[in-house]
C-alpha cells in the first residue's frame, strides 16, 4: 500500500470511530434511563458500578481511538508532506 492509501484508510478509520465514539457518548449520557435498567437486567450491579463501568469504557475507547486511529493518521499526513 502507498502512503496515500494508508492515510485515507486511517482518515476514513477515524471519522468512523469518532462518529461511533460520539453516538456511544451520547447514548451513554442522554440514554442513561435506558441502559441502567438495562444493563441491570443483564447483569445484577448496583448504578453506581454501571456508571462506572460505561464511563471506565469509554474512556478507553477513546484511548484506543487517539493511539490507534488519530496518531498514525497524523504520522502519516507528516510523512506525506515532508
Amino acid at each position: 500500500m502507498t502512503v496515500q492509501q494508508l492515510s485515507a484508510f486511517f482518515g476514513w478509520m477515524a471519522v468512523f470511530n469518532l462518529i461511533l465514539l460520539s453516538v456511544a457518548w451520547m447514548f451513554a449520557w442522554l440514554g442513561r434511563g435506558f441502559v441502567i435498567p438495562l444493563v441491570r437486567f443483564v447483569f445484577p450491579l448496583p448504578e453506581e458500578k454501571i456508571d462506572e463501568a460505561i464511563f471506565r469504557w469509554l474512556a478507553y475507547y477513546k484511548l484506543a481511538f487517539y493511539f490507534f486511529n488519530l496518531v498514525p493518521w497524523l504520522a502519516l499526513q507528516m510523512v506525506k508532506t515532508g
